[in-house]
């Protein structure tokens, strides 16, 4: 076929299997067969497909197509699931004689002498370049999947991959005790980013976890060849959480939660499938959780900002305070030179130079202002000079008798004395 033709010219690279996020595992519909005593069973799947045999009986179940008249044994029946699978699981077409020595050996619940039927639910699942499953019989006809071009199963960042086994050629039970260790060789399972590198068995069981990745990225390398009876499966599985969840993976079943509340639900793996029910993970509780976290973050904000502006006010203060007592000191040392200077108990000679006159100018019936003052001071001449002092000491005055000032006011002229003893 082409499809296989352009397998085959592949054989130097590894085929990548990639496990897209948004993929879906897509089950093909379980179909049902009753098939009559010397009728055929007959399965053809389409290309890039493979049969996959659930259930398979062989008896006198009930009364319809294939058995007419109850003879008494009616409900008798035989689990022959062991042997429709090395039939036909895991090819692509399948032809399987309803009377045949093997399926009359294993009728033990039914009359001999009656006639039995076989009744089988199969799949055809997608196999190869497909989310699933990968068929020992694909490495057999077209060699990829083999040592020398293994599959390459790679999931995303942050995913894990399950590995099973389908193993059509399970022993039936009485050669199992016969084998303890692997009776048949079927591959290797290599992880090689850890240095795992486990063997696939054939052994007693026919559906059995093999291997769970530590990686998003493992190797499937298959021994299988044509002439080899023993066909099985490779079904390679991924649990992608809902939007704002979490999830644990066990072997055969798995709990998802809510990151924003306690709502946890509870699966069961069966076949390709997950069973049990998904909710869902709001948008809401996740937003009002984020305001929670953001509310958290802002507070913690807040109480940084506060503590640096109180920090930042409190220095302020401090220099302010620092400022005005200095000024004082030195304004207090001003006044305490003015008084040792100009006489320690002059009053006049404080006011006056409190009100930004320099006393050192003052002369008889005269001053001169030295500041900005909305009132004029004039000092009333009853000062007294020594007649024996020199006329250049008139420039500035020795001494200071007991004055009246007299304030007047700039606006209406009124005048006032202040007498200073």
């Amino acid at each position: 076929m082409q499809s296989i033709d352009v397998l085959m010219r592949i054989q130097n690279h590894y085929i990548l299997v990639l496990l897209l996020h948004t993929s879906k595992w897509i089950r093909g519909s379980c179909e049902h067969q009753d098939v009559c005593d010397n009728r055929e069973f007959v399965v053809n799947c389409d290309d890039n497909e493979a049969i996959l045999i659930e259930k398979a009986t062989f008896g006198r179940m009930a009364i319809g197509k294939c058995v007419h008249t109850d003879f008494g044994y009616i409900g008798c029946e035989n689990d022959v699931l062991n042997l429709v699978d090395r039939w036909c699981s895991g090819l692509q077409h399948c032809l399987v004689e309803v009377s045949n020595d093997e399926l009359d050996k294993a009728n033990t619940a039914c009359s001999a002498d009656l006639n039995s039927y076989l009744d089988v639910d199969y799949t055809c699942i997608p196999v190869r370049n497909r989310l699933g499953h990968i068929s020992s019989h694909v490495t057999a006809e077209t060699g990829c999947g083999s040592p020398r071009t293994p599959w390459v199963i790679e999931a995303q960042s942050g995913q894990t991959i399950d590995l099973w086994l389908i193993d059509f050629g399970a022993l039936d039970r009485e050669e199992q005790s016969l084998y303890t260790s692997c009776h048949q060789l079927y591959g290797f399972i290599i992880e090689r980013d850890l240095g795992v590198n486990l063997t696939m068995c054939g052994g007693t069981e026919r559906k059995r976890h093999l291997y769970k990745s530590k990686t998003n990225k493992v190797e499937v390398h298959m021994l299988s060849q044509l002439k080899d009876n023993f066909k099985y499966l490779v079904q390679y599985t991924y649990l992608t959480p809902p939007a704002h969840a979490w999830y644990k993976r066990d072997v055969d079943s798995a709990t998802i939660g809510c990151k924003s509340n306690n709502k946890i639900w509870h699966l069961t793996c069966n076949g390709n499938t997950w069973d049990g029910v998904v909710g869902n993970c709001s948008e809401t509780s996740t937003g009002r959780d984020r305001n929670i976290n953001n509310l958290h973050v802002s507070f913690s904000t807040v109480i940084i900002l506060t503590c640096v502006i109180c920090g930042a006010v409190l220095l302020i203060i401090i220099v302010l305070v620092s400022g005005i007592v200095y000024v004082r000191k030195q304004r207090i040392k001003h006044e305490l030179k003015l008084r040792t200077e100009y006489g320690m108990n002059s009053d006049a000679t404080y006011y006056t130079m409190k009100r930004g006159y320099d006393v050192s100018t003052m002369k008889s019936g005269h001053i001169e202002r030295s500041g900005d003052c909305q009132t004029l001071v004039r000092l009333v001449d009853k000062v007294s000079m020594d007649t024996n002092t020199s006329p250049d000491s008139h420039r500035g005055i020795t001494e200071i008798k007991p004055l009246v000032l007299q304030q007047v006011n700039v606006m209406d002229g009124n005048t006032s004395d202040r007498n200073f003893m």
